[in-house]
């Protein structure tokens, strides 16, 4: 528990527990919208039938979600359906759709980095290491999430993305297999197998996109 830190400040504490909320009650609904969207504007209504078109944090709030988030900080929102035989670019339209949950959480990350560095000269000097710390908590989790998406394992859209390149025979196997191959990725990300790959290209892409969007 992120939390549970001896060397933990009660600023640290109350700016993240503030950080986590504002991913829980808005990153993870915009999300969720997004993907809601993009389905239904290449030809599912499940989502819109299902009411998840919407940017009501309520309708997107999973509670195990958000006490692991709360607690450990990795959760999730409730998931979005979509019935992939309304798709008429089945594995096309199932990369579009998925690689929008990445994308809004880099945006966010993006986002963030752009308004903290306009506002940062002029912040009174008391407040600046509150935003700072809140904008460098918000745009960690963002980054983070924005390489965890392409895990394929649920809650993320690994499968989705990269289902696009994968040959035929492979991607039926896949399908068939899904549930067992998620069980087999997930025991891997429990024992810490992916932490090293995971660091790396969460490294590599805020070295890459934000500290020079930051200067």
């Amino acid at each position: 528990m992120w939390f549970l830190k001896s060397d933990i400040t009660f600023e640290y504490l109350m700016v993240g527990i503030l950080v986590i909320l504002s991913i829980i009650f808005v990153v993870f609904p915009v999300k969720q919208y997004v993907y809601a969207y993009t389905a239904d504007k290449l030809g599912d209504d499940t989502p819109r039938l299902l009411g998840k078109l919407t940017l009501n944090p309520i309708v997107h709030f999973d509670f195990l979600g958000s006490v692991l988030m709360m607690l450990f900080g990795m959760g999730w929102p409730k998931g979005v359906f979509i019935n992939t035989s309304n798709l008429k670019n089945k594995r096309k339209d199932l990369f579009l759709i998925g690689v929008t949950s990445p994308l809004v959480h880099l945006a966010f990350a993006v986002c963030s980095a752009l308004i903290f560095k306009a506002l940062r000269f002029v912040l009174p000097f008391g407040i600046q290491s509150i935003i700072f710390l809140f904008a460098s908590l918000f745009i960690y989790f963002n980054v983070m999430f924005t390489v965890y998406e392409f895990l394929p394992i649920e809650p993320f859209k690994g499968f989705q993305i990269f289902q696009v390149i994968l040959p035929e025979k492979v991607f039926d196997w896949y399908t068939k297999n899904y549930r067992m191959t998620s069980l087999v990725f997930c025991i891997l990300l429990i024992f810490g197998l992916f932490n090293g790959p995971l660091k790396f290209f969460q490294e590599a892409l805020y070295y890459s996109v934000i500290i020079p969007l930051l200067g």
